[in-house]
């Protein structure tokens, strides 16, 4: 298996899709590869919470499941992004319960916002990688540096309120 981290987290707005991108932590050259995946507004929002380590004043549902396998008596132990079909990716959460390991089926989106949430390492299957992984180019001119700065300085000030419908 492949250990991965966030790189980035890009968010979309209205109808567009979010993308997060994750980049293993061996992966070295020029142009390293690392895997997009593509993932809904509102789970990019979640996962941009975790990420930052922010909470919402009630518990969400990332929350609630992590609560539930702790006051079960489980522990989260590693998150598993195992394969692809298409732009469909699909994970596992592995969980640790007394002398019994229990995989969980869950999207990635929600599989890495526990994963941080549990402080545990993010793996993807190297078939996984292998179809699915693009070449990052890490070299920006200037005008892509200004553009990338201001769009993250976009992602950094955005609110979970600012997604609330409008009626």
């Amino acid at each position: 298996m492949i250990p991965v981290s966030i790189e980035t987290l890009l968010v979309g707005a209205g109808q567009e899709k979010s993308v997060v991108v994750l980049r293993p932590f061996m992966e070295t050259g020029p142009n390293p590869r690392v895997l997009p995946i593509y993932i809904g507004v509102n789970e990019a929002l979640a996962l941009g919470m975790a990420v930052e380590g922010r909470h919402s004043e009630r518990p969400q549902t990332h929350d609630l499941t992590m609560n539930i396998i702790e006051s079960l008596g489980g522990e989260v132990l590693r998150v598993i992004i195992d394969r692809v079909e298409g732009l469909t990716f699909f994970s596992r959460v592995v969980i640790q319960k007394g002398d019994r390991t229990i995989d969980i089926d869950a999207r990635p989106s929600d599989a890495l916002v526990l994963a941080i949430k549990a402080d545990v390492p993010v793996y993807v299957e190297p078939p996984v990688f292998v179809a699915a992984a693009v070449a990052f180019n890490a070299h920006r001119d200037d005008l892509q540096e200004r553009e990338f700065e201001a769009f993250q300085e976009y992602i950094n000030n955005i609110d979970p309120d600012d997604f609330k419908p409008i009626d």
